[in-house]
């Protein structure tokens, strides 16, 4: 049997040799399905097969929203006065959180880089069930004067110092307070983001 497959498989490098275009091509295509198969299986693997990094992942839901007929097109996100909605009058929602992502300049002493960083409201932390490494979260007394930075920053930015908690960082030329650190597997809400700005939402504000 091992000599009838050893016989194929010479048979099989001669026919590929006398046509080299054909073999170049199958070769190709080969490595292409390869490719999008691995990559298909990773983000199903992400996305379905393994579990969100957060407690009690099966309660979390995702809420957006839309407007048919007006100049908004396609998924509109939940304003401060829907959260505040549903924070106060849902029976079935324990915990609301708002978040968002952009990018705009941090500045450390003498340096300064424009990074992926979010703006979620202060509840954020605890509605994922996610807890500082080092450090405090926002609380309710928090306004915007204050920050929560990843792992990977206060490696990369400040060297793993434990004293990084009531350091000043300038962000929006105004000064702010790192108050925590994230463990490394928090990235949210992509996979790049940096920092995380306190954002109290309170009724009485909402006009």
């Amino acid at each position: 049997m091992l000599k009838s497959l050893i016989a194929d498989l010479r048979q099989a490098t001669r026919t590929l040799g006398r046509t080299p275009g054909f073999t170049f091509t199958a070769v190709l295509m080969l490595g292409l399905a390869m490719g999008a198969v691995t990559a298909l299986f990773s983000a199903v693997n992400t996305v379905l097969l393994q579990p969100l990094p957060f407690a009690e992942p099966e309660r979390l839901f995702y809420v957006s929203g839309e407007a048919p007929g007006s100049q908004f097109t396609g998924e509109l996100g939940v304003s401060n006065e829907l959260l505040v909605h549903y924070r106060e009058r849902s029976k079935l929602i324990e915990r609301v959180a708002l978040y968002n992502w952009f990018t705009n300049t941090l500045r450390v002493d003498e340096r300064s880089e424009r990074l992926e960083m979010s703006l979620p409201s202060n509840e954020l932390f605890t509605t994922l069930g996610v807890a500082p490494q080092l450090g405090r979260l926002p609380g309710a007394d928090d306004m915007d004067e204050v920050v929560v930075i990843s792992d990977r920053l206060w490696a990369d930015w400040f060297g793993r110092d434990p004293k990084v908690i009531g350091r000043t960082v300038t962000l929006f030329r105004e000064p702010r307070e790192v108050v925590g650190v994230m463990p490394a597997a928090f990235r949210f809400p992509i996979e790049d983001t940096l920092l995380w700005l306190a954002q109290p939402v309170n009724a009485a504000q909402i006009q």
